[in-house]
C-alpha cells in the first residue's frame, strides 16, 4: 500500500515538473500592452501579472509589471513547456469598493495567435483601454492579503 502511494506521489511530482513553465520543453513567448483606467482616470502603479494558466497545477508566473503614471503597461514573458501555453494577464486593482487589504483581479486571456515559438514574441497582444470601476466588482475575482505586494 505504501509503495503505491509513493509511486502516485512520484508521478504527480514529475507531472508538476513537466508542466512547470521553466523546466523542460520548447520556449514560447508572449507580450501584451494596454492602458488601465479607474472611473475614467488613468490608473497608475497597479500590478499586472503575466501568467501561464495550468489546468491541474497552479498557474506559472511569467512576469510582472506596473502601470506608469498614464496607466500604460507593457509586459512580456517566456515559458518552456511541451504543450501550447495558455497565457493570461491579471490586473490587481482597488478601483471600486474593496475591503482594506483586498484587491479585485481582472483576468484577460491572451489568444494563442499571440504566442511565438522562441524567446522573443513577434506581435503584441493589444489589451486596449481597460476600464475598471464598480460596475466590474461583481464579476471580479477578489484576493485579500495581509501585506501589500
Amino acid at each position: 500500500m505504501i509503495d503505491k502511494i509513493i509511486v502516485i506521489l512520484f508521478i504527480v511530482s514529475i507531472s508538476n515538473i513537466v508542466n512547470s513553465c521553466f523546466f523542460l520543453g520548447k520556449k514560447q513567448s508572449v507580450k501584451a500592452r494596454g492602458q488601465v483606467f479607474c472611473k475614467g482616470v488613468p490608473y497608475k502603479n497597479t500590478l499586472i501579472k503575466l501568467l501561464e494558466e495550468d489546468s491541474y497545477t497552479s498557474d506559472d508566473l511569467m512576469s510582472t509589471a506596473h502601470t506608469d503614471n498614464d496607466g500604460y503597461f507593457k509586459i512580456r514573458g517566456v515559458c518552456k513547456q511541451f504543450t501550447k501555453i495558455d497565457p493570461k494577464i491579471e490586473i490587481f486593482h482597488r478601483c471600486g469598493r474593496f475591503t482594506r487589504g483586498c484587491y479585485g483581479i481582472l483576468t484577460l486571456k491572451i489568444p494563442y495567435d499571440y504566442v511565438t515559438k522562441g524567446s522573443e514574441a513577434r506581435k503584441w497582444f493589444e489589451a486596449g483601454n481597460i476600464k475598471l470601476g464598480p460596475h466590474l466588482q461583481r464579476y471580479a475575482k477578489i484576493k485579500c492579503i495581509k501585506k501589500n505586494f
